[in-house]
């Protein structure tokens, strides 16, 4: 009489989700859908990277969109989408520092925003006591002896209802509240001495 010989390979499923462990996608943790978001092999049970991005997902916020991560203003859309990243009112492309609400201008280029810059206009006399504080001017030279330099004399200057220094109704710059406390008091001061003069 002859004997037939049968090989059975049996695969377990330590994870008791009624898939085998040698197509299970996450082999030690329950996962019967075997969903896989960025198609990496890895289940998203247990994917510490759901959609791919490099970004773990603790670190992700947004774990399940793998063109974003970052959502620095907090406003639930991903700075990749987002023309505001920091929230400060102002457009990225118009903002020198897109990533920092504090800060939208810098008028000398230093790197150091116009609102902690104590020299905006670099040109090595400090805000508070340089006669054109956004204008360079080193010399200070005030041909006309009314206290505003040369450079910029004959400038507009004005606040308008946001608070925003405007030349000729035009913005300028922010210069900080240093230099919004100079620039306006030397105003004050220089319009008070002309009706004095008169």
């Amino acid at each position: 009489m002859g004997y037939t010989q049968w090989n059975f390979t049996i695969y377990g499923d330590d994870d008791s989700d009624e898939v085998s462990d040698q197509i299970d996608n996450c082999p030690n943790v329950n996962n019967p859908t075997q969903f896989d978001l960025d198609n990496d092999g890895i289940g998203d049970a247990c994917d510490l990277d759901l959609d791919g991005d490099g970004v773990a997902n603790q670190n992700d916020a947004f774990p399940n969109n793998g063109n974003e991560s970052v959502d620095t203003d907090g406003d639930a859309v991903g700075d990749n989408s987002d023309t505001d990243d920091d929230g400060d009112g102002m457009a990225d492309s118009d903002d020198a520092f897109p990533l920092d609400p504090a800060e939208q201008a810098d008028l000398d280029g230093d790197g150091v925003g116009d609102n902690l810059d104590a020299d905006d206009d670099a040109d090595g006399i400090t805000d508070v006591t340089d006669n054109c504080p956004l204008v360079s001017n080193t010399n200070q030279a005030d041909d006309d002896n009314d206290g505003v330099g040369t450079a910029c004399d004959g400038m507009e200057l004005g606040v308008d209802e946001n608070g925003t220094i405007t030349d000729g109704g035009d913005p300028i710059p922010s210069i900080g509240m240093t230099g919004t406390f100079a620039a306006l008091s030397a105003g004050l001061f220089f319009a008070i001495r002309r009706e004095d003069e008169e």
